[in-house]
C-alpha cells in the first residue's frame, strides 16, 4: 500500500473552512486592490489582484461577481474610467479598454433588459422618465413646499 505526502489521504480535497476562508482574502484583497488603486497606487493594486486570483485559482473558488470585471485580466489593473481604461457603450454589448496593457474586453449588454429592470430610459421612447422627488420643471418637490 502507497502512502500519501498528506496526512489523513485527503490530497487536494478543499474542505468547506478553506473555501471560506480562500473567499474572505480575495474579498479583502479586491477591496485593498480598489482602495490603493483610487489613491494612485496602482503598482499595489495589481499586486493584490494578482494574489486574489492566485487564490482563488489554487482552492477553484471563482472571484465574486461584484469585483469580476472591474480590473483587466491582461496586467491586472484595477479599472478607473477615465484614467486607467476606457468604457465605450455599444449596440450588443460594452467594450472596455485598458489603457495599460491596451487589451479590449467586450461584455455583452442588451439594453432591452436593462430597460425592463426599471432605469431611467422609458421603454416606450429614448427620453428618460421622471425620477421621483423631480416635478416638470426639474426642481425638486420639497423646494416649491417651502
Amino acid at each position: 500500500m502507497r502512502r500519501t505526502a498528506v496526512k489523513g489521504g485527503r490530497r487536494g480535497i478543499r474542505t468547506a473552512r478553506m473555501v471560506s476562508i480562500a473567499r474572505e482574502r480575495m474579498e479583502g484583497l479586491l477591496k485593498l486592490a480598489e482602495e490603493t488603486s483610487e489613491r494612485g497606487r496602482l503598482d499595489m493594486s495589481r499586486r493584490y489582484v494578482d494574489l486574489a486570483r492566485r487564490i482563488g485559482m489554487r482552492y477553484n473558488v471563482r472571484l465574486p461577481a461584484s469585483s469580476r470585471y472591474r480590473f483587466c485580466p491582461g496586467c491586472n489593473t484595477w479599472y478607473r474610467f477615465g484614467t486607467t481604461a476606457s468604457r465605450r457603450l455599444r449596440t450588443s454589448r460594452v467594450v472596455i479598454r485598458c489603457g495599460i496593457c491596451q487589451l479590449v474586453t467586450r461584455l455583452p449588454y442588451d439594453h432591452r433588459t436593462q430597460l425592463e429592470a426599471g432605469t431611467t430610459t422609458s421603454a416606450r421612447s429614448s427620453e428618460p422618465t421622471l425620477v421621483e422627488g423631480l416635478e416638470d420643471d426639474g426642481e425638486l418637490a420639497d423646494e416649491e413646499a417651502e
